[in-house]
């Protein structure tokens, strides 16, 4: 399906856009237009508008106890936001049970599947 015509009123406040088909039409907003326009003039004035910091504002990167997180659907939001806001999350608490860190990422998305298998944990182990 292809635009067939577009007008832009006097206001310049949206655009009316008539599609292919004759049967549909879109109107989009001039606010929607330059909240959706990824040029790279744009790009950048959002990437200097976000923020950066890893760590929240004591100084230390945000962290979630593994008992919130596991609770209920509230601690998910609260691990998703600060993975969002700060680019990471540490989840303190975990129990050292085999499959954990497979547990808690499928929480949020489909695992891949790598070389090493469904997960790949790294042990430490005192002078090996």
């Amino acid at each position: 399906i292809r635009p067939t015509s577009f007008e832009v009123p006097n206001s310049k406040d949206a655009i009316y856009i008539r599609w292919g088909n004759q049967d549909s039409d879109s109107i989009f907003s001039s606010s929607f237009l330059r909240s959706h326009c990824y040029s790279d003039e744009n790009l950048d004035e959002l990437g200097a508008a976000l923020s950066s910091s890893v760590v929240t504002s004591d100084g230390k990167p945000p962290s979630l106890e593994y008992s919130v997180l596991m609770k209920n659907k509230e601690g998910i939001y609260k691990w998703l936001k600060s993975m969002n806001d700060h680019g990471l999350c540490l989840i303190k608490n975990v129990p050292c049970d085999d499959g954990e860190v497979l547990k808690i990422s499928s929480i949020i998305g489909k695992p891949s599947h790598g070389i090493y298998g469904d997960k790949f944990d790294v042990k430490t182990v005192p002078n090996p």
